[in-house]
């Protein structure tokens, strides 16, 4: 079995706070089934500015309550959003982001 994502214990974050935890996503997940899908903060952050409906100080939860779409497993249409490291970023590689983030 894969291993599991690991879920940032922010009590309300917002997309911007992506950046103090470099290699984390948005971790989007269907209420019904649990189905997970991993998206990068930024471009989601990037697109709802262009869309004009929130942008970087959008809080997480937020993103999760705008999805109209049905999940594609089960059809339900509740959306949980949360930051989350994925399974495979170990120690080592969050440190070599955190440095290319800082240089």
């Amino acid at each position: 079995a894969p291993q599991p994502d690991r879920k940032l214990p922010l009590p309300a974050p917002r997309l911007d706070q992506a950046r103090y935890f470099p290699g984390c996503v948005v971790l989007l997940s269907c209420g019904g089934c649990g189905w997970r899908r991993r998206y990068d903060p930024l471009r989601i952050a990037h697109r709802l500015y262009t869309l004009g409906d929130g942008g970087l100080q959008t809080p997480v939860a937020d993103v999760a309550a705008r999805i109209k779409a049905a999940c594609a497993r089960c059809g339900a249409r509740r959306w949980h959003a949360c930051l989350a490291y994925p399974p495979g970023l170990d120690e080592r590689e969050a440190i070599r982001l955190r440095r290319r983030l800082r240089d």
